[in-house]
């Protein structure tokens, strides 16, 4: 069977926990390249940002994919404007 149980492995995952200030950066630095990490004309200001905040690209990007569909990320509209009766 190949589902995980905890008898196979003793070690846990270790769980990033990031400061109010790195989301914050994060956050601001994630609208600033729309979401995508794949534009390679910026590898080297991403790779510096990462280094700034002190985390890795690998979890900068996974952070990205958990955060890229939240409420506090501002798309092109706000939700609650659709549901307003004006």
């Amino acid at each position: 069977m190949a589902a995980y149980s905890p008898e196979q492995s003793s070690k846990k995952r270790f769980r990033t926990k990031f400061t109010e200030e790195q989301k914050e950066k994060m956050m601001g630095f994630a609208e600033k390249l729309e979401w995508r990490l794949q534009r390679k004309d910026q590898e080297d200001e991403i790779e510096r940002f990462c280094r700034g905040v002190g985390i890795s690209r690998k979890v900068f990007k996974v952070w990205m994919h958990n955060h890229k569909n939240s409420p506090s990320h501002s798309s092109t509209g706000n939700a609650s404007s659709l549901t307003d009766d004006q």
